[in-house]
This record gives C-alpha cells, sequence and structure tokens, in this order.
C-alpha cells in the first residue's frame, strides 16, 4: 500500500494535537525518587560504584557522577555543533593551524548524515557533478571530504573517506544511478577554507576544500599498553555501561540489540570508534524499526476501512491521503504523532554523531558517549520497572 500525499496528513495532525491536553515537562525530581525507589536501578548503580571504588581515581579527570550530572541535550538540537563561518565559505582561511597537523585540498560531498571512523559507507551517485567528482576519484586521488549538511549550514568538522570501490550501474537503473561506490572512513578533519565557494550556488561541479587532518589532543595517551587498572575513568565508564545496556536489552527481549559477546570483548582505549559505530548502526535500526510499525499500522487502518466499504484491493494500491475519509485522516494521523513521538524518545539523529566527531579528545569523545549509553539505559530501566507493576 502507498499513501500518496503524505505531506496533506499535516492539517490533521495538527488537529489532533490542538485537541490535546496541556501538559508540562515531566518532573525530574519525581523521576530521579522514581529511580532511587527501584530496586533494580541500585543493582546497578551498585555493581559501577563498587567497582569504581576498588579503582584508583585521578580526581583531575572527570568523574561518572560528574559525568551523569550533565544536563541532556536533546538529540534533535544542535547545540555544541560547530557549523563553518562565513569567512571559509567566502573562501577565505577560517581558523589557525593545529601544531603540526596535515591540510590537503580534496573534494567535499555535503550530506545529510554523518559518518564516523571506522565505518564502511555505500553511496549511491546520480547527480552529475558527482558523478564527475567520482570519474576523477578513479584516475587520481581516491580521497573524499563529506561533512554534514542540515537547514542550510554545512558542519565545520567532518570526515576523509577513501574510495575503495565504484561499480558503473547506469546500463541496470537505466542511468538513474550512475555509480555506488563503497568507501573506508579513514579521518577527522576539520575545513580551513572552501576552495571554490562560487559552486556553493552554482551546482555545475563539485565543491573542493582544504581540510586539516585532525589528530586527538591526547593521541599519546591512546598509545599506552592497555591495562585494565589503568583505563581513564570516560575509558572504564563506557566499557561498563555499554555491558549494562546489553544485559538490559536481554532481560527485555528488545528486537534490536547488541550481541554481549562483542560488546565485552570492545577495547574502550583502541576500538572506541568501533563501539561508536556500533550504537550509530542500533540507533538507525531502531528507527528503521519504529518507520516499519508504523507503515505496518497505517497499512492495517486503510485496509480495514477498505474491507468495512466494500473495496477489494489486490496488488499495488496508490491512495491518496485527500480521498479518505475524515475519520481515516484522523486515525493515520495519530500513528505518525505516535511514531514521531516513539523516534523522539529514542533520540538518534546526527547531531549526536557530530558532536562526539568534533570531540577534541579521546577523553572528551567518550564522556560524551558515555552520556548518550546513560540516556538509554536510564529509558529501559524504566521501561523494565513498568513491566514488573
Amino acid at each position: 500500500l502507498v499513501l500518496a500525499a503524505a505531506a496533506s496528513a499535516r492539517p490533521a495532525i495538527n488537529r489532533l494535537q490542538a485537541a490535546r491536553p496541556a501538559t508540562g515537562p515531566a518532573s525530574c525530581t519525581n523521576l530521579r525518587s522514581y529511580r532511587l525507589r527501584s530496586g533494580a536501578i541500585g543493582k546497578v548503580a551498585n555493581r559501577l560504584w563498587q567497582a569504581s571504588a576498588r579503582r584508583r581515581i585521578d580526581p583531575a579527570k572527570a568523574t561518572l557522577e560528574q559525568l551523569r550530572d550533565q544536563p541532556k541535550i536533546p538529540s534533535d538540537s544542535d547545540e555544541g555543533v560547530a557549523w563553518l563561518p562565513f569567512s571559509a565559505l567566502d573562501g577565505q582561511i577560517s581558523s589557525s593551524q593545529q601544531g603540526e597537523s596535515e591540510v590537503v585540498t580534496v573534494p567535499v560531498f555535503p550530506l545529510g548524515s554523518v559518518y564516523l571512523p571506522g565505518a564502511q559507507e555505500i553511496l549511491q551517485i546520480f547527480e552529475p557533478r558527482y558523478r564527475e567528482m567520482y570519474e576523477k576519484t578513479q584516475t587520481g586521488d581516491k580521497m573524499i571530504g563529506t561533512m554534514l549538511v542540515k537547514d542550510g549550514k554545512m558542519a565545520e568538522y567532518g570526515s576523509l573517506m577513501e574510495v575503495t570501490e565504484v561499480q558503473d550501474v547506469s546500463e541496470q537503473t537505466n542511468d538513474q544511478i550512475k555509480y555506488v561506490v563503497v568507501h573506508d572512513v579513514k579521518e577527522r578533519i576539520k575545513v580551513k577554507r572552501i576552495v571554490n565557494p562560487g559552486n556553493l550556488q552554482d551546482t555545475s561541479t563539485f565543491l573542493q576544500a582544504e581540510v586539516e587532518i585532525l589528530r586527538d589532543s591526547d593521541e599519546e595517551f591512546k598509545k599506552k599498553p592497555v591495562i585494565e587498572e589503568d583505563l581513564s575513568e570516560a575509558e572504564w565508564g563506557c566499557s561498563e555501561i555499554i555491558k549494562v545496556l546489553a544485559d538490559l536489552q536481554e532481560d527485555l527481549q528488545e528486537p534490536v540489540r547488541f550481541s554481549k559477546d562483542v560488546v565485552s570483548e570492545i577495547n574502550m582505549r583502541t576500538e572506541s570508534w568501533k563501539a561508536i559505530n556500533l550504537w550509530n548502526s542500533y540507533m538507525s535500526q531502531l528507527h528503521t524499526q519504529k518507520y516499519n510499525e508504523m507503515q505496518e499500522a497505517t497499512t492495517k487502518v486503510i485496509m480495514d476501512h477498505f474491507k468495512k466499504i466494500g473495496r477489494e484491493v489486490s496488488g499495488r494500491v496508490e491512495v491518496n491521503f485527500n480521498d479518505l475519509p475524515r475519520d481515516i485522516q484522523d486515525e493515520v494521523a495519530k500513528i505518525t504523532l505516535r511514531f514521531q513521538e516513539a523516534t523522539r524518545k529514542i533520540g538518534g539523529g546526527p547531531y549526536p554523531f557530530q558532536r562526539l566527531l568534533q570531540a577534541n579528545s579521546h577523553k572528551e569523545r567518550l564522556e560524551l558517549f558515555y552520556k548518550l549509553l546513560n540516556e538509554h539505559v536510564q529509558g529501559l530501566l524504566l521501561k523494565k520497572l513498568e513491566r514488573k507493576k
């Protein structure tokens, strides 16, 4: 079932939202009391704090308690995201170079997603300017820079990707798609300036930029031998809480969950990007699951309506939203609202990953990652408690 003119559902959604009783934000005090009354949460807290007490805690490092007490940034907020200043868009150098870091000129592929070091990404290429760009990578430098673009803004920090495979699929797709390209994401980068700023408006060719290849400020620390007793507070915190998360997912029989064997073997000093990419994949699968549930619920409502009015349906059917009766429109709108609320609670989106990408150090990145994991753990703990009622 294909529901056409989905944007037309907005008036129905607005009607439902206007009819909802006004509710204030959830009380943080009540939520905190609820957590403290929970035996299950107490057990997890004891597990973390007892292990913490056995370790050497450096007062100069952020503690888990400090990390927990940080205010939550909504996943749909770009707070803390560094956007490219106008000077860089005008072709001027945007900032000073950091130390001995390398600066290179690369073609730029602005995208609506964040690509993280260690990941392998597959893109379908159809626009003429990007066809040209990938044709050049087959005979020259295979490095491409990608930056997040959102609401007309381009992020200052991005990733350097290496093209590892280009497949021409123009014959199979009637030239709707020219290439399917496989990339390995290699490094974090920071845009110094756009070399051809005129092509921000004139899209006849791809952008190019001078970018700085970034290294973490604590890169030398990451090279130290990994000894359990010498893990930093942030490394240890992420290692522990991702195991707690996997345990909760199994206890709740979550349809999307981590492999406990995989997360137990991740070394947060040498494989932190592996853990973050695993989290990125997990969040994407959660959103896909909710979207599929919305599609199934919408199809059922409309098919039940057709059955009621005696309309037989077989094969592919296209339905115009405006042709549906008012009560069915409202049912579909309710499903859409539930989907929006469910995905809002899940979080995700590009901004949390953009903040991880632009973190200046391994320690800072893991502190941010810990917050994301901790928020999700708290949500699953509450879900577990609610099931016990």
